[in-house]
């Protein structure tokens, strides 16, 4: 990727149910990389998102289709495939996140499916966790932004997201 360009910085330091950032991709790219490189959640819990059109609007959940590969290195791996809002299963005994990469293909043409696959690397129980999921937005929408919330209601305390982009 050696076209890959810095765009700009994500970051929220209030504490709330849900974080939404409505800017996060244009035109100008085709494909982004975000990487999660801290955050913290007011307990242990699953963090997900889901996309928000060009009105901000949230997009249902019905239209994600995702397959994972995840585990603990002292349990091993398992994979599944589910309908549901997208999920980064970054998921952490002291509710700190870290260590995520979301690849985002075309997330503004309208015209076809946004394509993300997140990594996951962390810790979790004290064992080793990692987490490679794709996922498929199922209607030629353009996605402009991410709406970032915890599977059991809890405040995200901070967020921070490095964004960058590459055009073909």
């Amino acid at each position: 990727m050696s076209n890959l360009h810095f765009i700009k910085n994500l970051s929220s330091n209030t504490a709330s149910s849900s974080l939404s950032f409505t800017d996060v991709f244009t035109t100008q790219y085709d494909y982004y990389k975000l990487i999660v490189t801290s955050g913290d959640f007011a307990t242990q819990d699953w963090c997900s998102f889901r996309y928000l059109n060009t009105s901000g609007t949230e997009l249902s959940g019905s239209d994600y289709r995702y397959t994972s590969r995840e585990g603990l290195s002292s349990e091993g791996y398992y994979g599944g495939t589910a309908t549901s809002g997208a999920v980064i299963r970054a998921h952490t005994s002291d509710a700190d996140i870290g260590n995520v990469t979301l690849d985002f293909s075309n997330p503004m043409v309208s015209s076809s499916y946004t394509y993300l696959r997140v990594t996951v690397v962390t810790s979790q129980n004290g064992a080793l966790f990692k987490a490679d999921r794709t996922i498929q937005y199922r209607q030629g929408t353009q996605v402009q932004g991410l709406k970032f919330f915890l599977n059991g209601g809890n405040n995200i305390n901070n967020l921070n997201i490095k964004v960058y982009g590459v055009k073909e």
